[in-house]
């Protein structure tokens, strides 16, 4: 008899959705953190398998770059989260304080899309423990601006419309928009194998470029704008100018 080192229940052999019998020490560890089923797709659409990052790439975090993300990997579930490390939404039983810090290192040292679990799990922890979730979550590994970032695209995009084939930063560019834009937009970055990059101009558009003038340039300006009509007074805006100038 095998007892898991997250729940403490007592784990046997246990046979997976393959037929696969699993070993009584790697289900004690996975069991507890199993506990949440196979998350919905988004819609019914399928979903193709992205290639792996190159060797230059962290598989933690995810660049901005022009390749897409990882959508399956050998220990990854269909939404792409670590299959022996999903969060605890679903679970029947609430968690004791020795569970979360295993949880929350499970989440620091996940391989694949670390920011869905990261995000789930500490919005639901959040909602559940409130002001106190804080001692979990600064376990997660992240920066504060961005673990705020990361819950904030979680809470906004849920499961069923979140892409495994894509980058959670593609998901980042689409959190402020409405549920049927997002389903939208996601799904034509999917056809359209979108950098990040380039799924922000899709989306954004382009920002007009800001003239910039020189103190020069200004000057002659003022000064052409002036001679065409004399009787603005110019006194104040060549002072400001002057001012500019000794900044």
């Amino acid at each position: 008899m095998v007892i898991c080192k997250i729940c403490g229940h007592n784990q046997g052999s246990h046979v997976d959705a393959d037929g696969q019998v699993l070993s009584a020490a790697a289900e004690a560890e996975s069991d507890c953190l199993g506990a949440l089923g196979p998350s919905a797709s988004r819609g019914n659409r399928d979903r193709p398998s992205a290639a792996a990052p190159s060797a230059g790439l962290s598989t933690k975090e995810e660049s901005d770059g022009q390749t897409l993300g990882p959508s399956h990997s050998g220990n990854a579930g269909r939404d792409g989260v670590p299959s022996g490390a999903r969060s605890q939404l679903n679970l029947a039983v609430s968690l004791t304080h020795d569970q979360r810090v295993a949880i929350a290192q499970e989440i620091q040292n996940a391989e694949w899309n670390r920011q869905w679990f990261a995000g789930d799990v500490g919005n639901a922890w959040i909602e559940e423990l409130g002001e106190s979730a804080e001692q979990y979550l600064s376990d997660f590994g992240y920066q504060p601006e961005s673990l705020s970032n990361i819950l904030r695209v979680c809470a906004k995009i849920p499961q069923a419309l979140r892409s495994s084939s894509l980058r959670f930063s593609h998901h980042v560019v689409v959190a402020d928009l409405n549920l049927e834009d997002i389903d939208e937009w996601l799904g034509t970055c999917e056809i359209e194998q979108w950098s990040v990059a380039e799924f922000r101009r899709q989306v954004k558009g382009t920002k007009p470029r800001v003239k910039r003038w020189s103190l020069e340039e200004l000057r002659a300006l003022l000064a052409a704008w002036y001679e065409a009509d004399a009787e603005i007074p110019i006194g104040e805006m060549s002072a400001f100018l002057d001012w500019l100038e000794r900044r």
